[in-house]
C-alpha cells in the first residue's frame, strides 16, 4: 500500500474518532433566545460547515488564556455549539469540526469540510493581544485573498462586522488574513477558497478584562451566536449566485484530458442564476475573460450569456473566468471553466512563431496572445517556455494591459531563473516577492444539447 493510501485510511479513522468523541462527550446545548428561528425560510437546507477554532492544547498555550480562567478554544466551541443549534433549527444542515475540547488538526478540518460540500464556511475565534495592559478590544472578520477575488467572503466579512459592533465596545475591522500571514494566509480559509465563501470571526478579544467577564456569561455568548446567525441569514436573504458554462462542441470521450473537443470556433454560453426567485442579473455587472484577454457578452435569455470572442482558438487550454452580481447587490463567486483544444502534429511549433509575429502588428495581437498562451499551455516546461512568456508579457504591453504584462515578466523573473530573457524585465519587478493568481472556483462545462434550460426563477 502507498504512503498516499496509508494517508487516507489514517485521516478517515481520525475524522471518525472525532466525530464519536463530539458526539459522546457533552449533549447538545438548547437554544432560549430571542431569535424567532421559524421566520428565516430561505435557511432551509442550506449547509453550512463551523469551525470552532484551536482545541484540547489550552495547557500547552498559555497566550490563549484569558482573565478570570476562560479559554479562547472553550468560548470558541460554547458559541460555535449554540450557533449550530440555531442555524439547525432554521433547518439548515450543519457540521462542526469539533464538538468537545480536543484538538483536530487544521488539515483534518479542511478535511471534513471538504467533505461536507457547505454553501458556508464559518471558523470562530477571539483574539488576544500582547498588549493586554493596553487594554486592546474591538470585534475583527478575516476573509482569504482580496475583496476582488473573493467579493462573496468579503460581503459576509461586512456583515458580521456590522452585527459585532452592535453588541462589542471598539469599531470592527474586516481586513484579508494575508494582512497577519503574508506568505499564505490562514490554512483553514485558504484550503476552503475554491469550496465555498469562507470567514474568520474574532468575537471581540479574550485578553481584555471586561470582555473577558462577558466570554465567561453564557448569556452573552449566546448574543455573539446571535451575531452569526443575523449576518448568515442576511447573506442567504440575497441569494448565492451559480453559474455553469456550456459549449456548443461535444467532447472527445476517447481523449486522455478532460473537456477535450477539436473544433476550433466553439460556442460558448454562461449560464447564471441569480439564487433568488425575485433577482436577475445586474445589468453591467458581468465581467468576463478568455484567457486572461477581455471578451463582450450578448444576453440571450434572463439566464444564458453567449461569449463573443474574434477568430479560431488555438490548440491548447482555454479558460473562461467571470464574476457577476445579482440585482440584490450580491456577488458572485470568481468562477472558472477550462476546456481543451487537441492540437495537430506540428501545430505547437507554428502557434510560437505565427503568434510572435502577430504581437508585433496592431491588428493581431489578441489572435497572437491566444496562440502564445496555448502554445504555453502545451509546453510550460519546454526548453522554449520562458521565451513564449517574454513575448505574451510584451503583447500584454502593447495592448495596454499593464497588470497582466506586468504578471508575465514576474513570472519570467521569477520562474525561469536561468532565463537570458530576465534581464530584459523591468527593474521595478526584480523583487523577492512573485506573483500568484487566484483561478477562481472551477463550474462545470457542458455540452450543450445534454443540457435541459433552467427554470425561469432560482429559490433559495
Amino acid at each position: 500500500m502507498d504512503l498516499s493510501a496509508l494517508r487516507s485510511i489514517f485521516l478517515c479513522a481520525l475524522v471518525l474518532i472525532i466525530g464519536v468523541s463530539c458526539t459522546d462527550i457533552t449533549p447538545p446545548p438548547v437554544y432560549n433566545g430571542k431569535v424567532d428561528l421559524s421566520e428565516y425560510p430561505w435557511l432551509k437546507n442550506r449547509r453550512i460547515f463551523i469551525d470552532p477554532g484551536h482545541g484540547g492544547l489550552s495547557e500547552k498555550d498559555r497566550f490563549r488564556h484569558g482573565p478570570g480562567g476562560i479559554t479562547e478554544e472553550g468560548v470558541n466551541l460554547t458559541v460555535a455549539r449554540i450557533l449550530g443549534v440555531m442555524l439547525h433549527g432554521a433547518g439548515c444542515v450543519v457540521e462542526l469540526s469539533r464538538n468537545a475540547d480536543i484538538h483536530v488538526p487544521l488539515d483534518t478540518r479542511t478535511a471534513m469540510a471538504g467533505e461536507f460540500e457547505p454553501d458556508l464556511f464559518i471558523s470562530i475565534h477571539h483574539n488576544g493581544s500582547p498588549r493586554r495592559v493596553d487594554g486592546v478590544q474591538y470585534p475583527a472578520v478575516l476573509f482569504w485573498g482580496t475583496a476582488q477575488v473573493r467579493p462573496l467572503s468579503y460581503q459576509l466579512a461586512c456583515l458580521l462586522r456590522d452585527q459585532f459592533e452592535k453588541i462589542m465596545d471598539g469599531d470592527g475591522v474586516v481586513l484579508s488574513d494575508l494582512a497577519i500571514f503574508p506568505e499564505s494566509g490562514t490554512r483553514v480559509l485558504r484550503k476552503t477558497k475554491y469550496l465555498c465563501p469562507g470567514i474568520l470571526g474574532e468575537g471581540g478579544f479574550f485578553s481584555h478584562e471586561t470582555h473577558a467577564r462577558h466570554l465567561a456569561d453564557r448569556e452573552y455568548l449566546v448574543t455573539e451566536a446571535e451575531a452569526y446567525f443575523s449576518a448568515i441569514a442576511e447573506f442567504f436573504r440575497r441569494g448565492i449566485p451559480s453559474a455553469e458554462v456550456l459549449i456548443s462542441s461535444p467532447f472527445d470521450d476517447n481523449h486522455l484530458l478532460e473537456n477535450a473537443i477539436h473544433q476550433r470556433k466553439p460556442v460558448l454560453t454562461l449560464r447564471l442564476l441569480s439564487g433568488h426567485d425575485s433577482a436577475v442579473i445586474k445589468k453591467g455587472s458581468l465581467r468576463v475573460t478568455l484567457n486572461r484577454l477581455p471578451v463582450t457578452c450578448k444576453k440571450k435569455s434572463p439566464t444564458d450569456f453567449r461569449v463573443h470572442y474574434s477568430g479560431r482558438l488555438p490548440a491548447g487550454y482555454h479558460t473562461l473566468r467571470f464574476s457577476f452580481e445579482n440585482t440584490l447587490g450580491q456577488p458572485s463567486m470568481v468562477f472558472r471553466s477550462t476546456f481543451f483544444i487537441i492540437p495537430e502534429k506540428g501545430e505547437y511549433q507554428s502557434m510560437i512563431q505565427k503568434g510572435q509575429s502577430l504581437i508585433n502588428s496592431r491588428g493581431g495581437r489578441v489572435r497572437g496572445l491566444r496562440m502564445l498562451m496555448g502554445a504555453l499551455s502545451l509546453g510550460c516546461t519546454d526548453p522554449l517556455a520562458d521565451k513564449i512568456t517574454w513575448h505574451i508579457a510584451r503583447g500584454f504591453a502593447m495592448l495596454g494591459m499593464r497588470e497582466e504584462s506586468d504578471y508575465y515578466y514576474g513570472r519570467l523573473y521569477h520562474f525561469f531563473p536561468e532565463s537570458k530573457y530576465r534581464k530584459k524585465v523591468p527593474g521595478r519587478l526584480r523583487t523577492y516577492r512573485f506573483p500568484v493568481d487566484y483561478r477562481g472556483r472551477p463550474v462545470p462545462i457542458t455540452h450543450e444539447d445534454k443540457t435541459p434550460p433552467p427554470p425561469e426563477t432560482t429559490r433559495i
